[in-house]
């Protein structure tokens, strides 16, 4: 007897959702960068916000996976997805917020270097092309087009 079947990830709108899909790569990317995961296996998630629809576990590797909800939901504390009316007064968060606060507030940049004494600071970054970069004035994490990576030299605010 089958429990169920399998269907296509483009037929569900809460698992195909590219809006979350790109949050959720963005907090990857942000949690390895300021090595969010270092030191601790566990779930990270804003408990005191009951509008906050993402979270991050750290697994016993240290590796981050990001979890979430789409826009308009909000996580519970068994960590299931439930539609929400978010008031005017608050606002949805997510872990990516944190993190990009945490980076803003202590660019990973130098630390990272110091792993890698060979590299020069841009020998470093291009040798790991990295395919976003974190506007820190607007605290805004920014995928760069298909195809292209970021040049932290021609990069003019």
């Amino acid at each position: 007897m089958l429990d169920g079947f399998c269907q296509p990830a483009s037929s569900s709108k809460i698992c195909f959702n590219d809006e979350l899909n790109q949050l959720n790569s963005a907090t990857v990317s942000l949690a390895h960068s300021i090595r969010a995961c270092d030191g601790f296996p566990g779930i990270l998630v804003d408990s005191k916000n009951k509008f906050s629809r993402q979270g991050l576990v750290c697994d016993l590797s240290i590796e981050p996976t990001a979890f979430g909800c789409p826009e308009g939901f909000a996580l519970q504390d068994d960590f299931s997805c439930k539609k929400v009316k978010i008031p005017e007064s608050h606002s949805s968060t997510t872990i990516k917020d944190a993190l990009t606060s945490a980076y803003c507030k202590y660019p990973p940049s130098e630390k990272k270097k110091e792993k890698f004494p060979g590299f020069s600071k841009s020998e470093f970054d291009n040798f790991f092309c990295k395919d976003w970069f974190v506007n820190c004035l607007s605290e805004q994490f920014i995928f760069c087009e298909h195809g292209k990576i970021y040049d932290k030299k021609k990069w003019i605010l």
